[in-house]
C-alpha cells in the first residue's frame, strides 16, 4: 500500500483530530466576525434576506463536502466498475427512501434527521473514546440552538414535520443540557491534548449558535467550520485528484443534488424565507443519510478481518 493509501485508510472519518491538531480553516474568523456584524445590525436589515443568504450559503457551501462519496467510496473500497454502479445505485436508494419518508412520516423523517445529524457531528469529536460520547457532543449542534432560540427552533421544525415539530423541539432542548456538558468536556480534552487553535474556534462556533439567529449560527458551524475540515478528507483520501478535477466532479454532484432536491421538496420553492429555510435543511437531510450509511459501511469493510 502506497503512503497516500495508507493516510486515506487512516483518516477517513471525521476531521482527522486523532493524534495531530487540526488546522482551522482561514475563513472561519473573517464568517465569524461578518455574523456577528450582521446580528448586531439586525434591526436596521430584513431578515427575509438575511434567511435566504444563509440558506444560499448553507447550501453550496456546505452541500460540496460530500459530493465526493462514490468517489471515496470506490477508492477506499477498491471497487471494480460494475460494483460501482451498484454502490450508486444503493446510494441512491437511500436517498429516495429519506424522501419518501418526508412524504409519508414526517414527524419520523425529522427525527431520523436529527440523529443522523448528531451522528455525523460527533465525528468530529474523535479526543471522545466512545461513540456515543461522540453523537452526544454532536447532539449539541441541534441542543444549543433548541435552547437558546426555542420559538425559531419550533417554528422550523413544525414547517418541516407539521404540528409534532414543537415536541421535537422539547426532545432536543430536555437532551441539550447532557450534550452541551459532553461538548465542553471534549474541548477541554482537546485544549489539553494542544489542540487550542481548533477547540478556540470550536467554541466560538457554539457561542454562535447561542447567540447568533440559528439560521446564522449554523452555517458559521456547518458551512466555515465542519466541513472544510471534512474537506480536508477528500484531499487526503484523493490525492492524485487535479484542483480542476475536484471543482468539475463537485460542482456537477452538486448541482444534480440540487436539481433532485429541489423536485422533491416542495418547501424550498416557498415564497417565505423561512418555509425555503425548512425546505433545505430536508434537502440536506435527505442527502445525509446516504452519507452517513456510506461512511458507516466502509469503516465496517475497513475494520472487519477478512476470511
Amino acid at each position: 500500500m502506497t503512503a497516500s493509501a495508507r493516510l486515506a485508510h487512516e483518516t477517513v472519518r471525521g476531521t482527522g483530530v486523532l493524534e495531530t491538531s487540526a488546522p482551522v480553516p482561514r475563513l472561519f474568523w473573517p464568517a465569524a466576525a461578518l455574523f456577528a456584524s450582521i446580528a448586531l445590525a439586525g434591526p436596521w436589515l430584513n431578515p427575509d434576506l438575511i434567511t435566504v443568504g444563509a440558506l444560499l450559503i448553507m447550501l453550496l457551501g456546505g452541500l460540496p463536502h460530500g459530493a465526493y462519496d462514490l468517489a471515496i467510496g470506490r477508492r477506499l473500497l477498491s471497487l471494480n466498475l460494475r460494483k460501482a454502479l451498484l454502490l450508486l445505485v444503493a446510494y441512491i436508494g437511500v436517498a429516495v427512501s429519506m424522501a419518501a419518508l418526508w412524504l409519508v412520516a414526517p414527524t419520523i423523517a425529522l427525527a431520523v434527521f436529527l440523529l443522523s445529524a448528531a451522528l455525523h457531528f460527533g465525528e468530529d469529536w474523535s479526543m471522545l473514546d466512545t461513540g456515543l460520547l461522540r453523537a452526544t457532543a454532536g447532539a449539541s449542534v441541534i441542543g444549543i440552538p433548541a435552547l437558546f432560540h426555542r420559538e425559531a427552533v419550533s417554528d422550523l421544525f413544525t414547517l418541516m414535520a407539521g404540528p409534532h415539530g414543537e415536541l421535537v423541539t422539547r426532545v432536543a432542548i430536555s437532551c441539550a443540557p447532557v450534550a452541551i456538558l459532553v461538548m465542553l468536556t471534549a474541548l477541554a480534552r482537546a485544549y489539553q491534548q494542544g489542540d487550542r487553535q481548533w477547540a478556540l474556534a470550536q467554541s466560538t462556533a457554539f457561542a454562535g449558535l447561542a447567540l447568533l439567529p440559528p439560521q446564522l449560527g449554523f452555517t458559521l458551524f456547518f458551512v466555515f467550520l465542519h466541513s472544510p475540515l471534512h474537506m480536508r478528507q477528500v484531499h487526503r483520501i484523493l490525492p492524485d485528484w487535479s484542483p480542476g478535477k475536484l471543482a468539475g466532479y463537485g460542482a456537477a454532484i452538486c448541482a444534480a443534488a440540487l436539481l433532485g432536491g429541489i423536485m422533491v421538496v416542495d418547501n424550498l420553492m416557498a415564497e417565505q424565507p423561512t418555509g425555503a429555510l425548512a425546505g433545505g435543511f430536508q434537502i440536506l437531510s435527505i442527502l445525509a443519510a446516504p452519507h452517513l450509511v456510506l461512511h458507516w459501511f466502509i469503516d465496517r469493510a475497513r475494520t472487519t478481518p477478512r476470511q
